[in-house]
């Protein structure tokens, strides 16, 4: 970390300070970031805006042969006020000549910051994109990634809630939180520094994560913005955020290298897929791509709470971040599935929908249809994975046993109507092998509903409390998970697939009884009983709850069934839920131990 000039005199700094910070750090990042890290890509959008350099005004600019030198714009369409938009009426009107009184105030801004930047193009979705043409929208929204990745910069409206409010919209205090201060400090010259004073701000909580939990960063397609543009600029009070794929600057001068941040999950992505997978080193390489896996389940639990101005933007909004994450990989073999990825299918299958307390009723997912159950952009609400923190865990005396999935895709079958995930989804079926699936009892309980997520009762089990108190410190239940539609209100007999089988747990039995090194019996209050206590051995294992569907015997579900199978014996199944259970060991609930095996087809 380090740090310039301030350059600021003052607790708030003006349009103007603000842009000369910009064009400080887009001249810096050109001449000295030598690397092609921050060089963009060369793209043509099918349109642009001409800012008007000589004096003009802006108007839409139709594809040339010829590359040019454009900004993009990343802004929250809002709800209540959407932003002025192209459409096939006022197309050719708006390639004339973009009359400045249509236009919103965030938009202008952008205008204004591009031509002070000297930067003569400009690109916004709701103005390049004409809005009512399906088949150019879907178009161009499949190479929106190209779109980002060819920007010189990304302009960023990070905490206007529509296009009304401008880049940099009025903040009550200038933008500084409850407890952040900002003073003039007198001291007496010397010999060293002839300086009278300085200035000292004092910011709340870690200002490198400012940007990150702004209201651009609650919107589902800034993700992709985020992650794929070279530099990144977040139009903020009382400072603006630059961040470019080698330096994160701030307007009060930090300075920190990205690659010693912990910034937006979106950045690490980026840093971890651009820093190893581009290594000449074979054993750098492999081990980004282990790590891959991890950082893309990370990523799905930001873009999976963000929010969307039509529900329906959910699947194409993230086909640029997919797009550009198997490029970077250069794995022929690791093909993306529907946000899950062929060599980790089984732990992409781990997800699970979760619901805050104060609001178990989450926002339905309208206007997407044909998705499968299998993949998590179905889910009609947030999903996230690593709830069950597995990965890392030991036991209490050093044992350590594997973790495996038991799940093996074997084939699957996609078909869009057009471009991937902005057209129409016709099928999406997978075939995948597992142990026999094993029927489960689960039911519903009052205590156990109480928890997020809820615990089921399973296998008869005693539901009380050990010693009958209340104090009580552990959990005793043994099953939790979640239905995918939300909390089940009856019980019922399911079909279960194991994913994963975890490490092997030692933990204290608090039933057993607790003595000292004589034998002599001690109560729970003695010094040391737990150490005393004997260990159980738990098992953790990980299993979808499944409803079974019925189909005619002639469906081939795109061929993934051969001619020569029967298909009256084939299994099709739909995912309607996860849960999580800990087994004694030698008792577990899924039988691993046989070498029998089954395929069964997901929808």
């Amino acid at each position: 970390m380090s740090g310039d000039e301030p350059s600021w005199n003052d607790a708030q700094t003006t349009f103007d300070d603000k842009i000369e910070f910009i064009r400080d750090c887009l001249r810096r990042c050109r001449s000295q970031h030598a690397s092609n890290m921050c060089r963009p890509t060369p793209c043509r959008p099918l349109r642009l805006i001409n800012v008007g350099l000589d004096g003009t005004t802006p108007r839409l600019f139709q594809r040339h042969r010829q590359l040019r030198t454009y900004a993009a714009l990343s802004h929250c369409w809002g709800t209540r006020q959407l932003p002025s938009q192209t459409t096939r009426s006022n197309v050719h009107q708006l390639s004339r000549s973009i009359p400045p009184d249509i236009l919103p105030k965030t938009f202008a801004n952008a205008l204004e910051i591009a031509r002070r930047l000297q930067i003569p193009y400009l690109w916004i979705d709701a103005l390049c994109i004409v809005q009512d043409d399906n088949q150019e929208w879907q178009d161009e929204a499949a190479r929106m990634d190209a779109i980002y990745l060819g920007s010189q910069l990304t302009i960023a409206a990070t905490e206007s809630r529509d296009s009304s409010q401008g880049c940099f919209p009025f903040k009550e205090n200038g933008g500084f939180e409850d407890g952040e201060i900002f003073f003039r400090a007198n001291i007496p010259p010397d010999v060293h520094s002839p300086e009278t004073g300085f200035l000292v701000r004092v910011y709340k909580n870690d200002i490198r994560r400012r940007h990150e939990e702004s209201v651009l960063s609650t919107r589902g397609w800034t993700l992709q913005k985020q992650l794929l543009s070279p530099r990144f600029v977040s139009c903020m009070s009382p400072d603006v955020h630059w961040v470019c794929r080698v330096q994160h600057r701030i307007q009060c001068r930090v300075s920190i290298m990205v690659f010693h941040t912990f910034g937006h999950v979106g950045l690490r992505f980026s840093q971890l897929a651009t820093r190893l997978i581009t290594s000449p080193r074979p054993k750098e390489v492999r081990l980004a791509r282990h790590m891959f896996h991890d950082s893309w389940r990370r990523m799905v639990n930001d873009y999976a709470d963000r929010e969307f101005t039509y529900a329906s933007d959910r699947v194409a909004a993230i086909r640029g971040a997919i797009r550009y994450m198997h490029r970077l990989l250069n794995d022929d073999d690791n093909e993306p599935i529907l946000g899950l990825w062929r060599k980790s299918f089984a732990l992409g299958l781990a997800w699970m929908r979760i619901s805050h307390r104060q609001d178990r009723s989450i926002r339905p997912l309208d206007a997407v249809h044909n998705l499968p159950s299998w993949t998590w952009l179905a889910c009609p609400g947030q999903a996230i994975y690593h709830h069950w923190k597995w990965e890392g865990l030991e036991s209490i005396s050093g044992e350590e046993l594997y973790k495996r999935t038991q799940i093996i895709l074997l084939d699957y079958r996609i078909k869009w109507t057009s471009a991937a995930y902005t057209s129409t989804l016709l099928y999406a079926y997978v075939r995948v092998e597992c142990p026999p699936i094993r029927e489960i009892e689960i039911t519903p309980f009052s205590p156990g509903d109480q928890h997020n997520p809820p615990y089921f009762h399973v296998f008869g089990e005693n539901l009380s409390y050990p010693g009958g108190g209340s104090e009580q410190t552990t959990i005793p239940w043994r099953c939790a998970g979640q239905f995918d539609a939300g909390n089940m209100t009856k019980g019922g007999r399911y079909p279960c697939m194991l994913v994963k089988v975890g490490f092997l747990i030692l933990e204290a039995d608090h039933n057993a009884e607790c003595k000292d090194e004589s034998g002599s019996k001690l109560d729970d209050k003695s010094e040391g009983p737990l150490r005393a206590r004997r260990r159980r051995k738990r098992i953790p294992e990980m299993f979808l709850i499944l409803e079974k569907v019925e189909h005619d015997g002639t469906h081939d579900f795109g061929g993934l069934v051969s001619r020569e199978e029967n298909h009256d014996e084939i299994l099709v199944y739909k995912r309607i839920g996860i849960a999580h259970l800990q087994s004694e060991e030698g008792q577990e609930v899924f039988d691993t131990a046989s070498e029998k095996r089954i395929s069964v087809i997901l929808v």
